[in-house]
Formats: C-alpha cells, sequence, structure tokens
C-alpha cells in the first residue's frame, strides 16, 4: 500500500484458485472462474468491503478498484486487484482491519507492506485471525506521542481511549 496525501493505493494480490473458492462461496455458487469484467468487480469489491477496512479518524474510507488483472507468484496463477482510497485530510496515521480469506482459511496470514510518501518511510504488518486490525503509525505529535488513528484528537483522547495508543520502540514520553 502506498500512502501520499489524502490517497493511499493497495495492490492486494490472491492466489486465483484461493480467490475463486471464497468469491463462489460469498455468490452462494458451487464454482467460479476470475476474469476482468465489472460483474467480477462489483462481487470482489462488495467481499473486500466486509473484509478489509482502512479506518482514518473513526470513518471507513470506502476503496474503488481502479485495476485488476491476472499474474503468477511463485509459479502459481495469481489475480491481483489495485484498490483506491481516498480520504478528505491527509493520511497519516490510520487503522487497517485486514481479515480476507480468514473465513476461508483457518490458517491464513494476510500480510500488508506500507509506504509512506513522499519521505518513503516503510512498515510491514502480519494479520492473523486472531489480530486482524493494527494500528498504522507515521506521525507524531508535538510532545512525542503517537498520534491516535481513531480520533486524531492526541492531546485529549488519552483520557477516553488509551489502549488504542501504539508506541515505537523508544518513545515512552
Amino acid at each position: 500500500m502506498a500512502v501520499e496525501g489524502h490517497v493511499a493505493v493497495a495492490r492486494i494480490r490472491f492466489y486465483t484458485d484461493d480467490l475463486e473458492a471464497t468469491l463462489a462461496r460469498a455468490a452462494g455458487e458451487d464454482s467460479f472462474r476470475m476474469e476482468t469484467s465489472p460483474a467480477v468487480d462489483s462481487l470482489f469489491l462488495a467481499y473486500f468491503a466486509g473484509q478489509f477496512q482502512l479506518i482514518l479518524a473513526g470513518k471507513v474510507l470506502e476503496g474503488t478498484i481502479i485495476g485488476s488483472g491476472d499474474d503468477m507468484v511463485d509459479r502459481e496463477p495469481a489475480w491481483w486487484f489495485l484498490i483506491r482510497f481516498d480520504a478528505g485530510e491527509p493520511i497519516g496515521n490510520f487503522r487497517v482491519r485486514n481479515a480476507l480469506l480468514f473465513d476461508v482459511f483457518e490458517d491464513q496470514k494476510n500480510i500488508l507492506k506500507v509506504v509512506h510518501l513522499p519521505d518513503e518511510t516503510q512498515r510491514s504488518y502480519t494479520f492473523t485471525a486472531e489480530e486482524e486490525t493494527i494500528d498504522v503509525v507515521f506521525q507524531k505529535d508535538v510532545v512525542g506521542r503517537v498520534r491516535c488513528a481513531v480520533c486524531s484528537d492526541c492531546p485529549r483522547c488519552p483520557r477516553f481511549h488509551p489502549r488504542l495508543h501504539l508506541r515505537a520502540p523508544g518513545d515512552y514520553n
């Protein structure tokens, strides 16, 4: 996922057979075949919206598909989607819920790599069924505390939801 200004763009890849099984289940069908079409994009986006959320200042941003296609990953057929999220404000800290394929595979793990532009700061996160929501932190307030990904009201929010704050290593002010 690349984040710059008020836009985040995520490229999400799946093994094609796993995604076809997941979308068949979501559609209530016995089988499903991936193809580049508005119908497939619509079905995927409905599934995606229920399993993946980018949350900024307590609001879930709606994703829009801006591209999709087939690929190869480790010599296996894969399918990718490019999803764009637009926010009304610059995206600094945010929360991500990523439960993609958790409803189909009990041992599923998802990896999210995030680059914040223009400074090219990078973060990497692993999501599991036990930890499907993570705060992505790029900005700190003026006293060194990590800004909250939920309310953006840093000076006051520790009184209201202190457990939501993450600190980078060495940040104990």
